[in-house]
């Protein structure tokens, strides 16, 4: 599973054959509360029509936003619930950066983004699915395959065309197009600094 507080993708394979896949999406007009809910009756029904064994979501780290951690480590909290009263195991936790690497090793190129990890699975799975839609689906694959090879499964083979790869961007040209660079204020010098602080009333 890729855990997201609005979209999280999953997939079900058996071995590293594909079963199903899908999202389980929460509207952003919720509170965290009433999502939780839905996200673990959501989790209940998925466990309940599969018989699953092992469960592997992504580790989540601090990154930028303390906020986003903090979302994201209660709809993990969830997720161990349901998966330990479901399989009687708690879930394998691995980062995006270890299945990158072992992604790399079965398609002996460079796996660096997103946007590389969609088309390598989108391509070798041949799903046909959009990156805009798609690529939460994608993840969840790219997560269980990712564990396979680090368990030590050396016959996985990722096929695909290395060609059309070169061409995704790994830092700001994409699949997803060029992304929009930020307008930098303008800085301030000294002197108008100085100038505005001394129109400021004292009390």
């Amino acid at each position: 599973m890729d855990i997201s507080a609005l979209s999280s993708g999953w997939a079900i394979f058996n071995n590293s054959s594909l079963v199903d896949k899908g999202l389980i999406k929460i509207s952003p007009k919720k509170g965290y509360g009433e999502r939780l809910t839905i996200f673990e009756d959501a989790l209940f029904k998925l466990f309940s029509a599969y018989e699953i064994s092992d469960v592997v979501i992504e580790d989540i780290y601090r990154g930028p936003s303390v906020k986003v951690f903090k979302i994201l480590s209660l709809f993990h909290g969830v997720a161990y619930k349901v998966c330990s009263q479901s399989t009687g195991k708690e879930p394998e936790l691995i980062s995006v950066t270890e299945v990158r690497k072992h992604l790399g090793l079965a398609s002996e190129e460079k796996v660096k983004t997103k946007e590389q990890t969609f088309f390598i699975i989108n391509s070798a799975l041949s799903l046909e699915l959009e990156f805009k839609t798609g690529n939460d689906m994608t993840d969840a694959c790219a997560l269980a395959l990712g564990r396979r090879i680090k368990h030590g499964d050396t016959e996985l083979s990722l096929q695909f065309d290395h060609k059309l790869y070169s061409q995704v961007g790994v830092k700001d040209e994409s699949i997803q197009g060029p992304r929009p660079k930020r307008k930098s204020k303008p800085k301030r010098s000294k002197k108008s600094i100085q100038k505005a602080g001394s129109q400021i009333p004292s009390g």
